[in-house]
């Protein structure tokens, strides 16, 4: 194979910036080890790991249901059966060359290993969108510095999101190479892109909707390709789209929702395969747009009520969503922080750039003469959008943060007859004056471990919590972020956590903050049974201009459950409760601020 010279430097630029990025991504190394012991970093890769340990090293069968959650019922995990399958086959793998290592070590670095296939499919999306080699040297920096990336490939950070973004970046990437060569290859690889995606998360059925889009206005073009041209790409869609929800159990179940890969993402391939066949069938005229316009609406009907509960979801109306920070949008959470850099330390001050990026390349893609620009501009506009719409989309649309001013800094450069050095010199001094917050706040500091706090103030009594579980199962009580951590920690079970997408979590929630209103006395004759009580005081200390300071017993009990107050602000202990350890502050309160209670029915 004959590489150019530009293919040289593409090549030396992918291998300079995934160096980059992977050094990045051991910033989250301080949070990923504990005195050389490794642990998953975040919330819900505690809960993948759980399931992926279970199954690699404990020698489980893998489970889609877990009856260990939300307790007495159990519940079905969200999350495909695949990611967590997938990684437990590489990690026995892994264990066959190595059974003395760490399981948990061997899975922390592979996100951060990983970054080599995201940075090569960034700079691929980035040649096809049209991107010079001046404009993508420093957008490849950026994407290598930015720290939503570190966020989904630090070590540790085992959560699917990282292979989110390789769907996001494939999706687009090879839709747009389709439009500009319609092979059957393509076709085909687009297909099965689409695909399995949501084989690593149900919400990537979503990605079906930009290339549907797409297609759309390139179809109003009269550029839309033939239905032999679009066969291999419908075929690979509804094909592997069936293959894929066929091992999950909810789609056996003829379970139709989105919340779990179930027939409803085999329906919506299917629907986006007819609706491309249309495409390809009829002319964009008046009769048309009207045949079009009545198959899309009686392929939708079917779809209103999860797309209800989708809409729900995005508002964050589902019980406790509106207290966690990735449903917020950066807007939002620009307005609840004391200044800007508790948006921009993530998201850069590209960011503001977004509401312009959005406008301009919607009117970029419908004024667009070519197909791969239709394409591309619409790619960038759903991006832009679900960017602004959650933290949680970050993975989404990330990528345009970086390639979209690019675009429009190079149409200027072509109209004011910029030099490439001049072009390049500009791109970079505006890529360092953007990245200033983050390179400040992020990329340099320390970690708590687990990469929360509060989990760090817990974490030394979980090897407690694993002794007494080992020896006696039971039902934990404790709050809902601590639920993936007991789940982790212990074979003890939980009542809830943070899965929050179902109306049994919200349903959960609504339990568990009931039984933590309860006075300790009354707790004893609660349904469900509990058997064990993870006191973990919130609000040690709050923030002041001068710097933290210590929290009064009085504004501690107006933060924590009346149960946890009880018990360790005020010393109010049923002889039927029996206290198996605590962790007091150092300070001159020493309050127990994390204690572990059996109780005795």
């Amino acid at each position: 194979m004959n590489l150019s010279k530009t293919d040289n430097y593409y090549i030396a630029l992918w291998l300079l910036a995934s160096l980059i990025a992977y050094l990045v991504a051991l910033g989250m190394l301080s949070a990923a080890s504990v005195d050389g012991v490794f642990i998953p970093v975040g919330n819900d890769s505690l809960y993948h790991a759980r399931r992926i340990l279970d199954v690699a090293v404990e020698g489980q069968a893998f489970y889609e249901f877990d009856p260990y959650i939300h307790v007495p019922e159990g519940s079905q995990i969200t999350w495909p059966w695949t990611y967590d399958y997938l990684m437990a086959q590489l990690l026995k793998l892994g264990l066959l060359v190595s059974p003395s290592m760490q399981p948990m070590k061997f899975l922390a670095y592979i996100p951060a290993i990983w970054v080599l296939v995201n940075m090569a499919l960034f700079l691929a999306l980035a040649r096809r969108a049209r991107l010079t080699l001046p404009l993508a040297v420093p957008a490849a920096l950026a994407f290598a510095i930015l720290p939503l990336n570190q966020l989904l490939h630090g070590v540790g950070i085992i959560d699917h999101h990282y292979l989110e973004l390789t769907f996001v970046l494939l999706s687009a990437w090879s839709a747009i190479r389709f439009v500009d060569q319609p092979t059957r290859n393509n076709g085909l690889l687009v297909g099965i892109t689409l695909g399995f995606a949501p084989a690593m998360h149900t919400s990537l059925f979503m990605l079906q909707l930009p290339v549907l889009a797409g297609f759309g206005l390139i179809w109003l073009r009269g550029q839309c390709p033939s239905r032999d041209e679009l066969a291999p790409l419908v075929i690979g869609l509804v094909v592997t789209s069936i293959a894929i929800a066929v091992p999950s159990e909810p789609f056996r179940q003829l379970a139709f929702e989105f919340t779990t890969l179930s027939v409803f993402h085999v329906y919506v391939a299917a629907c986006t395969g007819i609706m491309l066949l249309v495409f390809s069938g009829v002319t964009p005229s008046g009769r048309g747009l009207g045949i079009a316009a009545a198959v899309a609406v009686v392929l939708a009907v079917p779809l209103v009520a999860q797309g209800i509960v989708g809409a729900n979801y995005i508002a964050a109306g589902q019980i406790g969503l509106d207290a966690i920070t990735e449903t917020r949008s950066p807007f939002e959470i620009l307005a609840r922080s004391d200044a800007h850099t508790g948006m921009t330390r993530y998201y850069s001050f590209l960011i503001f750039l977004t509401p312009v990026m959005l406008l301009a390349f919607a009117w970029l893609a419908w004024t667009a003469e070519s197909a791969g620009e239709i394409m591309r501009n619409v790619a960038i506009v759903f991006g832009a959008a679900m960017l602004m719409t959650q933290f949680r989309f970050h993975p989404f649309g990330a990528w345009t943060l970086l390639i979209a001013p690019a675009i429009l800094l190079q149409m200027f450069a072509a109209r004011a007859e910029l030099t490439r050095g001049v072009l390049a010199g500009v791109a970079a001094v505006l890529t360092l004056m953007t990245f200033v917050t983050p390179i400040r706040y992020v990329l340099f500091v320390s970690y708590p471990p687990g990469l929360m706090v509060d989990y760090a103030i817990v974490h030394p009594m979980f090897e407690t919590v694993t002794d007494v579980c080992e020896s006696s199962p039971g039902v934990m009580l404790g709050v809902q972020d601590d639920g993936h951590a007991i789940r982790y920690h212990s074979d003890c079970r939980v009542i809830a956590n943070n899965f929050l997408l179902t109306q049994q979590h919200g349903e959960k929630i609504l339990e568990l903050n009931r039984l933590l209103a309860l006075q300790p006395a009354a707790l004893g004759d609660a349904e469900p049974a509990v058997d064990y009580v993870l006191v973990h005081l919130y609000g040690l200390y709050r923030r002041t201009p001068e710097g933290a300071v210590a929290s009064s017993v009085e504004e501690l009990r107006a933060v924590n459950p009346p149960l946890f107050s009880a018990l360790a602000l005020d010393g109010d202990i049923p002889g039927n409760y029996e206290l198996i350890r605590e962790l007091r502050l150092e300070d001159e309160r020493r309050l127990p601020y994390v204690q572990l209670f059996r109780v005795h029915r």
